[in-house]
């Protein structure tokens, strides 16, 4: 073909036909063009072929990510709310001096607000995305925008839940240890919450409670106390109030998947 063309040249600029010989380079540039847009069209339709395959197994990696993270936030809050009832009754019996109740009661529930949980982000195809600058991979740009905006909304919340951390460690746990024990507390939670072969060694019977007396009323009676039970209680409550729009973030980013995945 290229012999063809360049014969018909030559013969063209040999007979002077010079109108002749401008119509045919025009035509032949026109050609080159026209292969080289074709050309890039079929590189353009591969391409996006490709992408559109990366972007469905991206979509599936970040399903499985958040269904993750939606379990995780939920099970945060479902501890939450075992402290905050925990809290809540403590209360109820320092109010009530008189409500007579068996000590391993009272440790079990000291147990509960002894609780810091902390949302942890499951690993995941997100942070790739966002390191590696793939995200333009994904065609909805509202799923981008939740991405892009997920590292943020998770880290107002590990402040938010900080603030209890904080009180457990550094304030509620020395004080049962200075004016009270934690071992009871302890030994109720591995009795009841956690199984025998994470606590005791093989034969063993686990900890057990504590051989010393302790005055449970005295505690209950205590100010100290009643003030730390108070705010770990509103802490707990703001924790799952700010885990909240973590969960709806969560939620609205997973329907736009699904919707995604469905096309």
């Amino acid at each position: 073909m290229l012999t063809f063309f360049r014969k018909l040249r030559k013969g063209l600029l040999n007979s002077g036909a010079t109108r002749k010989y401008l119509l045919y380079a025009i035509g032949e540039i026109a050609l080159v063009v026209i292969g080289i847009l074709i050309a890039l069209q079929i590189n353009n339709w591969n391409q996006f072929r490709l992408d559109r395959i990366q972007e469905t197994a991206i979509l599936h990696q970040l399903k499985s990510e958040f269904d993750a993270n939606l379990i995780e936030a939920d099970r945060k809050i479902y501890m939450r709310d075992f402290i905050i009832k925990a809290s809540e009754r403590l209360i109820e019996l320092i109010d009530n001096s008189s409500l007579i109740v068996e000590n391993r009661h009272i440790d079990s529930l000291i147990i509960y607000t002894r609780l810091n949980p902390t949302f942890n982000k499951r690993p995941g195809v997100t942070a790739e995305l966002l390191n590696s600058g793939k995200l333009y991979l994904i065609s909805n740009s509202e799923i981008r925008r939740l991405i892009s905006e997920w590292a943020a909304i998770v880290e107002e919340l590990n402040e938010e839940e900080n603030l209890l951390t904080e009180i457990v460690s550094d304030r509620y746990t020395p004080f049962l240890t200075e004016h009270f024990t934690t071992r009871n507390s302890d030994n109720e939670f591995s009795k009841n919450f956690v199984e025998r072969s994470w606590i005791a060694l093989e034969g063993g019977q686990g900890l057990g409670r504590s051989k010393k007396d302790f005055d449970y009323n005295s505690l209950r009676g205590d100010p100290q106390f009643e003030s730390l039970l108070s705010t770990i209680n509103l802490m707990a409550q703001f924790g799952n109030t700010q885990t909240l729009p973590v969960k709806n973030h969560i939620v609205q980013l997973l329907k736009l998947i699904d919707d995604e995945l469905k096309k």
